[in-house]
């Protein structure tokens, strides 16, 4: 099963975030094996299953539960844009 989870991207000295380094962040991410959603003016939607969140982000999402992460990439230039990554649990149908 596919977790979903906004990527965070550090802010430059006035607090922005910069659009290049939001689409360099989503190309990355994209070439290592992750489903880019959508990318937008704070973060950036992804896709991908628990393993590959494991190898590309150096996190293991836990199932069911929301909750923020920071990031341990083996990709150096990921690790030196993201600043954290929020998971979000599915919704739950009463």
């Amino acid at each position: 099963m596919d977790v979903k989870a906004t990527v965070l991207i550090k802010p430059d000295q006035d607090g922005r975030r910069d659009d290049a380094l939001m689409q360099e962040a989503a190309q990355l991410l994209q070439a290592n094996g992750v489903t880019v959603l959508r990318v937008g003016r704070t973060g950036i939607s992804i896709s991908a299953p628990s393993v590959d969140f494991q190898r590309v982000l150096g996190i293991t999402p836990e199932p069911d539960m929301t909750r923020s992460y920071l990031v341990q990439s083996s990709d150096q230039r990921l690790q030196a844009i993201i600043q954290s990554l929020d998971v979000a649990a599915p919704a739950r149908k009463f």
